[in-house]
């Protein structure tokens, strides 16, 4: 659940969700330290659910991992650093049962487009998303503007 929250709630790519320590977190300025595509050193704001989430994950993490104030923030089954693979199986086994293939990727365009949705500007998606060029966010945003054509037309098809 916090992995999914994670990428919904903050856009991050899985390479950046699976490398976040514990203490790359600051709980007082909510944000989150990571490492994006090209060793890019960023820091993350999040918000007050996915705080809540974040500390129910870290409560469960000590009881079953026995883990500690540092390290990564999550494990495999192995004690090891969760792996890109191992969140796509996760994602994967935990949504298989929805109409939509889910994956970790997904997640990341869906923050984008529930942004664009909400009335945030281009540009200050790309900055969250980390994308140098604001034509890469525009992949997100032209998907928002097809799935609205579609409803518009599903709408004007029961008149």
């Amino acid at each position: 659940m916090c992995i999914v929250a994670l990428g919904l709630g903050t856009g991050l790519r899985v390479s950046a969700i699976v490398n976040i320590n514990i203490e790359d977190i600051d709980f007082i300025t909510n944000t989150i330290k990571v490492v994006e595509k090209g060793r890019k050193v960023k820091e993350v704001k999040f918000a007050e659910k996915l705080k809540n989430l974040i500390l129910i994950w870290l409560k469960d993490r000590e009881l079953y991992y026995n883990g500690g104030e540092t390290g990564p923030l999550f494990y495999s089954s192995r004690l090891q650093r969760i792996s890109v693979d191992s969140v796509e199986y996760l994602v994967k086994k935990y949504t298989d049962h929805l109409p939509k293939k889910i994956t970790p990727h997904k997640l990341r365009s869906s923050a984008a487009m529930n942004l664009y949705g909400a009335g945030v500007d281009i540009l200050t998606i790309a900055s969250i998303l980390g994308h140098e060029n604001v034509t890469t966010t525009q992949r997100y945003t032209k998907a928002y503007d097809e799935n609205k054509t579609k409803a518009a037309n599903i709408l004007d098809s029961m008149l």
